[in-house]
């Protein structure tokens, strides 16, 4: 564990983030324009989530920044779980490349595992949560909402 002071932790979250989100919108002019003329290309959506990520970022910079600390040091300190943060890191990063290798079914399902085992006392519930997860995900983005995902094998079991 490191002890951090909060508001230091706040201010490089959020100038990190406010970079992250500058880098991403750039990248939506290169998405491809709309077929359609008179309505919005694909990179509508995700600028319209980007704006509205930013301003609310904003607001935490200017609220993080405006705070009055009340000890001279520096403000209150916190422990950071750096375990805790690199295994969730790792978790994403791996779900990301599994993606393309495996596809969305058998990242999806051993991510959850992969997180369930250790905070459940069985492990068999475990995997059961984690299949009904992966299902439900898979209606709600696939069936429902119509997003196209790197499938591997549901879709020749599942039909709904």
């Amino acid at each position: 564990m490191l002890n951090l002071r909060r508001r230091a932790a706040e201010l490089a979250t959020a100038v990190l983030l406010i970079a992250a989100i500058v880098c991403l919108f750039v990248d939506t002019f290169s998405f491809p324009p709309s077929a359609t003329r008179g309505y919005p290309g694909a990179a509508f959506m995700p600028r319209v989530v980007l704006v509205c990520t930013a301003f609310v970022v904003v607001v935490w910079l200017i609220r993080t920044l405006g705070h009055k600390t009340k000890t001279p040091e520096g403000g209150e300190s916190f422990a950071f779980q750096y375990r805790a943060y690199i295994s969730t890191l790792g978790g994403v990063l791996a779900f990301v490349v599994a993606l393309d290798w495996v596809g969305f079914e058998i990242s999806c399902f051993a991510l959850f595992v992969a997180y369930l085992v250790p905070r459940v006392s069985s492990v068999w519930a475990a995997v059961l949560a984690s299949a009904l997860a992966t299902l439900v995900l898979y209606a709600v983005f696939v069936l429902i909402l119509g997003v196209s995902l790197p499938l591997l094998f549901l879709p020749e079991y599942v039909a709904l």
